[in-house]
């Protein structure tokens, strides 16, 4: 069995007790976080302009068609899920799948409406 040492592993320190090396392997690692959250925020932002037109078109004859408050639902428990999954653990693809799915649900209720 062989051990491997990362950057993590060893943290090399200066004088001032500042730790060196590691600002490269932590902006690597922060990145897919970053995407994960702004996507789960993208999500979160598109319910907005879905949820005024529904509210504009309360009016209409089959108005729970329109209003498809499931749907709603499912795309921003897809939408925050995903970001939770996606941000914890980097690797897993269901979790940006979920990512996938939250926003093209709410942009597709935005195109139903």
């Amino acid at each position: 069995m062989t051990v491997g040492w990362s950057a993590l592993d060893i943290a090399l320190t200066d004088q001032a007790g500042q730790v060196l090396g590691i600002e490269a392997d932590t902006r690597a690692r922060r990145w897919p976080l970053r995407l994960a959250w702004t996507l789960a925020a993208v999500d979160l932002a598109l319910l907005a302009p879905v949820l005024a037109l529904a509210l504009l078109n309360r009016h209409a004859p089959d108005v729970w068609k329109l209003a498809a408050p499931f749907q709603l639902v499912t795309a921003v428990v897809y939408g925050v899920g995903g970001g939770l999954l996606a941000a914890r653990r980097t690797g897993n693809a269901i979790g940006w799948l979920f990512l996938a799915i939250g926003p093209l649900a709410q942009i597709g209720a935005l195109a139903a409406r």
